[in-house]
């Protein structure tokens, strides 16, 4: 268990330190998941740590988990969550941004801009810098 998680942490290191600004690691809010804007008032985040930690509010509940990751590739670990009940549009964004991250198997950043790629290259879910 600590060899996985210091190989995450060496790995997310490396691309921080190989790309200099041009890494997966920050402070993230989501603005589409899925294809789908997401819903208005319904704030959904990613935090991304230099350590492989990974956590944030799906737009319910919050979650943590980790995440692995080596050049433009990347792929989260199964995340923790609390169990509140919200409304629909919350629950509903909640659960298409869970199956984001399963998806997610690559990154892309431009900019203040995050996306997560699936194995196809196609985006399964798009970030802005949290400042």
């Amino acid at each position: 268990m600590i060899r996985r998680a210091t190989t995450a942490a060496a790995l997310l290191f490396a691309l921080t330190t190989a790309a200099g600004a041009a890494s997966p690691v920050g402070r993230w809010i989501a603005t589409e998941i899925g294809g789908q804007p997401v819903a208005r008032g319904v704030e959904t985040t990613l935090d991304l740590d230099l350590d492989g930690n990974v956590s944030g509010h799906g737009g319910c509940n919050r979650y943590g988990g980790t995440a692995s990751a080596e050049g433009d590739t990347i792929r989260f670990g199964m995340m923790q969550s609390t169990r509140m009940a919200c409304p629909a549009p919350e629950m509903h964004q909640e659960s298409r941004f869970h199956q984001a991250l399963f998806r997610a198997r690559g990154w892309r950043l431009e900019a203040d801009r995050l996306d997560l790629l699936d194995e196809a290259g196609g985006t399964v879910a798009r970030f802005l810098r949290r400042r």
